[in-house]
Order: structure tokens, then C-alpha cells, then sequence
């Protein structure tokens, strides 16, 4: 089964020039993939003087195809929203945020084969923290796709993972209410959480990636 040669990465970031650098050198250390990364970046102007910081960052590393300056900023539904219409092409896609920073190496092209030949996964997120046996009421159900094992969530988070690109842009939607945050609001629209069944979670396609054990592959620093 061929794999992609090419693979998109969706940055959302908001005024931390001392964080973001962390992060890409972290992720091109340690996230191994055999073809071209296309590096993205949607930079909300919260404080104007530090983003024309990470924007100025950002041209010299020589390495992003699109910078998007956000003055005043438009939110992470709508930075999404825009690189999901505008940008993202290749079939899976990386997903990160500026405040992470990964400490375990990992296989992304092997991952990518797993997904690929398993479509019913739609998301694999790399978790902060341990993956633990339960949380709230809610127990994680370990399972293997070709070797690789992951636990089955209850969430769809919307930090540092690797996401099906036409499942994404298929369930989008930007959160209306602004008592809500747009990962409970996405969450929502999903149906997912700590009380549905495992074989509904399952149909969502959302995984942590990893055993049950399994140690946090970033660390997050907001």
C-alpha cells in the first residue's frame, strides 16, 4: 500500500515567541516521516508586538508555504476552517499548537501505514500525559492495528495529533457560542464524551496513541 509522499502541517499559534521555536524543533527532531513535510501557520495577533515576532521567526526558517497574520485575531475555529479550505491537500494531515513540546520520537510514516490501512481511524492524538487506565467513569480500551496499539477515546482533542484530511473537513464546524470553547463545541457536534459506548466511539474513529501506559509524547507548556 502506497504511502503519501507528501504530508501537510497545520499550526495554530497566538503571540508566544519563546514557545513556538521549542516546538518546531521538537516535532522536526522527533516526528519521523519519510517524504516532504508543507509547514502552515495561522498566527492570531492577541499581542500584536510578540506576533510580529513569531511571524518574523517563522520567514527564517524558510521552511512554512503559508503564514497567515490575523490582526485582529479570528480564533482557532476559524484558523482551522481557513487552512482546512485553503491549504491542506494531502490525504492526513499533522496538527499542532505552539504551546507543545514533543519528547518521544516517533514513527510518523509508520503511523500513517496503520491509518491508511485501517479507515475507520480518523484521529490519533499524542498525548501530555500518561495514558491512564480510566478517567471520570470513562475506561480506555486498549487495541492494535498492525502492530501498533492505541487506546480508543472519548474525545476528539484538537492539539498535537495526525487526522484524516476528508474526515475533518466532512464534521468542521465553527463553535457559535462563546460560553463554549470550539474542542467541547466540535466534541459536541461529534457526540462523543465519557459516557458513550466504546463501539459508538469506535464508528468516530478518535485514538490515543499508544498502550495504556504509554508516556506523554509532548509536553504542554500554556
Amino acid at each position: 500500500m502506497e504511502l503519501q509522499n507528501e504530508l501537510d502541517v497545520m499550526i495554530e499559534s497566538s503571540s508566544r515567541p519563546m514557545l513556538l521555536p521549542y516546538m518546531i524543533d521538537s516535532v522536526r527532531k522527533n516526528m519521523f516521516y519519510h517524504g516532504k513535510m508543507n509547514w502552515y501557520i495561522n498566527e492570531d495577533f492577541v499581542y500584536p508586538a510578540e506576533s510580529k515576532k513569531v511571524v518574523k521567526y517563522c520567514h527564517s526558517l524558510e521552511i512554512f508555504k503559508k503564514i497567515y497574520e490575523n490582526n485582529p485575531p479570528i480564533g482557532i475555529g476559524q484558523a482551522i476552517q481557513n487552512m482546512l479550505n485553503n491549504d491542506i491537500k494531502s490525504e492526513f494531515y499533522l496538527n499542532l499548537q505552539d504551546d507543545w513540546e514533543q519528547f518521544i520520537p516517533i514513527n510518523l510514516s509508520r503511523v500513517l501505514w496503520v491509518m491508511k490501512r485501517n479507515p475507520h481511524i480518523n484521529l490519533i492524538a499524542f498525548n501530555k500525559r500518561i495514558n491512564p487506565v480510566s478517567v471520570s467513569g470513562y475506561k480506555y480500551l486498549e487495541e492494535e492495528y498492525d502492530g501498533l496499539r492505541m487506546c480508543l477515546s472519548y474525545q476528539v482533542p484538537l492539539y498535537s495529533a495526525i487526522i484524516r484530511t476528508e474526515w475533518m473537513k466532512k464534521h468542521w464546524t465553527i463553535n457559535p457560542d462563546q460560553h463554549r470553547t470550539q474542542e467541547s463545541h466540535f466534541n459536541r457536534v461529534l457526540d462523543v464524551g465519557l459516557t458513550k459506548s466504546h463501539e459508538h466511539l469506535r464508528e468516530i474513529g478518535s485514538y490515543n496513541y499508544g498502550a495504556i501506559g504509554f508516556p506523554a509524547v509532548f509536553s504542554h507548556s500554556g
